[in-house]
């Protein structure tokens, strides 16, 4: 249970913590954001620029978008947006959202305002299937097309794959499933919507008819849309292009957030190049309305604005990994050293509410050179065990070490202390001193 409370009040210092350091100030977790933190309703204790992120931006409640004639977009009532676009016999969907509950909740909110059945779902990429069961059963008496990627049926295969327990407990820790729900260490952001009739809880995925080439131009209910292939968080992303409205749809890396080229459940190198060239793409067809998976739409010169503030913050993390990599940087050097310029690491839509620059960084360097970082004492490292009691001995006892430890806090050195927590701990896993002085430092 204890090791489970310092697992959660690490989640949040993952999660919620560096959110409001700009680049030419000290990296975070050094005391420069004490005086900036607000109490949400459920008594969690958050960054205060990340608490006005989520509270009044795209995830604080739902909100049906006009986009232009003939186009809506739901944003806010989950992890992802929602858009329909009317045919002319029906709603042509674009994603379903992650169960059947969520894609008929959004259904119904949109039949509202033109009540016509959906003939046919466009998925941007295999995360946001789920309630395309929901969509389908709005049409019974028609087959409703679906339009897909070619990988992602693999993607979907896949998963059950063989590292899903690893990806559910770090996924966990990620977004905080360890924290308590409510208190000061309470976890607070946007979340999935949740059913209790299995019927609406379960994922509706349903296979694609039609599996789009790069390129391709398909009439899909009286509408002309070409698609093309993307690179962003998955390999089976698309840019979905409808000229006569005007409108491009997409799933690339501009997310109106800072996008996780790393991601701390574990993922396959993400590499930015092919999603600096799927932005590109986005910005080259130029059309007046450009609606994302995420964030909020936008028109005119702010989408282009937008796309490119993402595709330079990507080409600039990527260049200057590459930069100090070959210069012999280690990933610590890296990490304090590559700090955006400030136009992009203030911009609004490039907030890091769901991953920390530094993050980002370090998950180039492994993804490029991999774990050896030129330090020859970690070609064979002692156990982290051995060394803690090594460190202790000479230190004068833990005693001694849990006394610098709470000099670094007092000092606001709370990277510090963790780690010199980290050590006590290391040596003496029952220290209950170390762990309550640990669990302080990461709130």
């Amino acid at each position: 249970m204890e090791k489970l409370l310092l697992i959660a009040l690490a989640s949040l210092a993952i999660f919620f913590g560096n959110t409001a350091i700009a680049s030419d100030s000290k990296p975070f977790y050094r005391g420069g954001a004490d005086d900036s933190i607000a109490t949400a309703a459920n008594g969690a204790r958050v960054n205060r620029e990340y608490y006005k992120f989520i509270s009044e931006g795209s995830f604080a409640k739902p909100v049906i978008h006009q986009v232009t004639d003939g186009v809506w977009t739901v944003t806010g009532y989950s992890l992802s947006n929602y858009t329909f676009i009317e045919g002319k016999t029906g709603l042509i969907a674009f994603d379903a959202g992650s169960s059947v509950g969520m894609g008929k909740t959004v259904l119904e909110m949109i039949q509202k305002k033109v009540n016509k059945p959906v003939s046919a779902i466009i998925y941007s990429h295999f995360h946001y299937t789920g309630g395309a069961k929901a969509y389908a059963a709005s049409n019974p008496t028609e087959e409703v097309e679906i339009y897909a990627h070619p990988e992602l049926k693999n993607n979907m295969a896949g998963q059950g794959s063989t590292f899903r327990t690893m990806q559910n407990r770090r996924g966990g820790m990620q977004l905080g499933a360890y924290l308590p729900h409510e208190g000061p260490d309470a976890a607070f952001g946007p979340a999935e919507p949740q059913f209790e009739d299995p019927a609406l809880a379960t994922h509706g995925h349903l296979p694609a008819t039609h599996e789009v080439k790069n390129g391709e131009k398909v009439i899909i209910d009286g509408l002309e849309v070409i698609f093309y292939h993307a690179v962003a968080d998955t390999e089976d992303s698309l840019i979905v292009d409808i000229p006569s409205k005007d409108l491009v749809l997409h799933n690339t890396a501009s997310t109106g957030l800072l996008f996780s080229l790393y991601t701390l459940r574990g993922s396959d190198y993400r590499t930015p190049v092919p999603m600096i060239s799927s932005l590109d793409k986005v910005r080259s067809l130029n059309r007046k309305f450009v609606v994302g998976v995420h964030g909020y739409p936008y028109e005119g010169k702010r989408a282009q604005e937008v796309l490119t503030a993402h595709r330079d913050t990507y080409s600039f993390i990527y260049n200057q990994s590459v930069r100090a990599i070959n210069m012999g940087k280690t990933p610590d050097e890296m990490a304090a050293e590559i700090r955006l310029p400030k136009h992009l690491d203030q911009h609004s839509e490039i907030f890091p509410a769901y991953i920390d620059n530094e993050y980002n960084v370090r998950g180039q360097y492994r993804g490029i050179v991999g774990w050896f970082d030129e330090d020859i004492s970690e070609l064979h490292p002692p156990t982290r065990s051995e060394l803690a009691e090594e460190l202790l001995a000479v230190s004068g006892g833990a005693e001694k070490l849990v006394a610098a430890a709470e000099n670094a806090f007092t000092e606001k050195k709370y990277n510090l202390a963790v780690k010199l927590y980290s050590i006590v701990l290391d040596g003496e896993p029952e220290n209950e001193t170390a762990k309550q002085g640990m669990a302080a430092a990461l709130r």
